[in-house]
């Protein structure tokens, strides 16, 4: 049975390159959010996608050239491989888009995020919780609606 995937927006650091594995460019990401009730607090995602996208070879290639660490948004359809019956698996997620964010830190403790190559992401000076909120990573309250009276 093939594995389900779920279209998934996380947040992931990485110290690595990306690596050519057969047709695909790979990146290992450490996230820190919980993304289901049975999930771990954190987890290693494998970020992949196929070498001959130019787009996201020039965004992966571009990862930790000229920094220790990475932290990007990642964009895609998420699944969790096993190889056989005795190893662990492990999330793979084929990417749709990557935007790295550089995250530097104020006198007021805050943190600011700064898309790189997502025109339509808009991240206001704020801290770790709202940006994870905004980018939906974490649940959101549910807000309360006023139905007109019509319509019930």
């Amino acid at each position: 049975m093939p594995p389900l995937g779920i279209n998934s927006i996380i947040v992931g650091t990485t110290t690595q390159t990306a690596k050519n594995v057969g047709d695909d460019l790979v990146l290992d990401f450490y996230v820190e959010e919980r993304i289901g009730e049975k999930e771990l607090l954190s987890f290693w995602v494998e970020a992949r996608h196929k070498a001959n996208n130019r787009y996201l070879f020039n965004r992966t290639n571009a990862i930790n050239q000229t920094f220790r660490s990475t932290t990007s948004l990642l964009i895609g359809t998420i699944t969790y491989q096993r190889d056989n019956e005795t190893t662990s698996g492990k999330h793979i997620m084929i990417l749709e888009d990557i935007s790295m964010i550089n995250l530097t830190r104020n006198n007021s403790d805050a943190l600011s995020a700064t898309p790189h190559g997502c025109p339509n992401l808009i991240f206001p000076d704020t801290n770790k919780e709202d940006l994870i909120a905004h980018l939906g990573a974490l649940p959101q309250e549910p807000q309360e609606v006023n139905v007109p009276p019509f319509l019930i």
